[in-house]
């Protein structure tokens, strides 16, 4: 998964050419331009370390534990 340089968020964006009548995906935008909607930087994307995905996904797996306790 591709994350913030900055901090880390996986929840970010980035400039592409998408075709307007098929929505397919052309490439990136000038320069691959991104941003970050947690930090708001424009500093660019990396791909997340084992360490961060492991933490990501012992978090998905508590989170799916405590919504299945739970009673409404």
């Amino acid at each position: 998964m591709l994350v913030c340089v900055k901090c880390g968020s996986p929840n970010v964006s980035i400039l592409a050419w998408v075709d307007v009548n098929s929505n397919e995906y052309q490439g990136e935008g000038p320069g691959g331009q991104s941003y970050c909607e947690d930090c708001y930087s424009e500093e660019g994307v990396r791909e997340e370390t084992s360490e961060e995905k492991q933490e990501r996904i012992d978090s998905i797996n508590y989170l799916n534990q405590v919504n299945s306790k739970l009673k409404f």
